[in-house]
């Protein structure tokens, strides 16, 4: 995460502080003698909280977006294995087709989590579109194996 703290929306500011200081306590700890698993397991949970609270800031924003979309964490984030410099992969998933208002909260969504410092692996897909790309990609299949609901 870059040092400079530009222009960002508060919730992207909030973002930014709390994977910072996060992380530096999990170092400590780390340092102190906690075991890997702990480690990585801290730092997963650090991740869901950081991108949880970017999720909730653009639904308190337009709450039109209320339950309309699920994030689904993919590979060591899904299996809650997170490294302190693992890129963020994970899938925004949507019911209905997709539509300015879908487009609209993805864009937001991943410039937020990008501005946030994280490197970001995201696809944004229906349930259905989801499954055929698993059935057709080897790669997603086993992704979406290793997946888990987020929010």
């Amino acid at each position: 995460m870059s040092s400079s703290t530009g222009n960002f929306r508060p919730s992207v500011t909030a973002a930014r502080k709390i994977w910072s200081e996060g992380c530096e306590a999990i170092r400590k700890r780390h340092d102190s003698g906690t075991t890997g698993l702990k480690t990585v397991t801290d730092f997963s949970d650090l991740l869901d909280k950081v991108l949880l609270g970017l999720h909730h800031a653009i639904v308190k924003e337009k709450p039109e977006y209320k339950d309309r979309f699920s994030l689904v964490m993919h590979g060591g984030c899904g299996r809650r294995e997170v490294a302190p410099f693992s890129d963020v992969d994970f899938m925004l998933l949507y019911q209905s087709e997709l539509t300015k208002e879908v487009e609209g909260f993805a864009r937001q969504y991943v410039q937020d989590v990008n501005d946030s410092g994280l490197d970001l692996g995201f696809s944004l897909r229906t349930p259905r579109e989801a499954v055929s790309l698993a059935l057709q990609e080897p790669e997603i299949f086993t992704s979406l194996t290793e997946s888990r609901l987020l929010g």
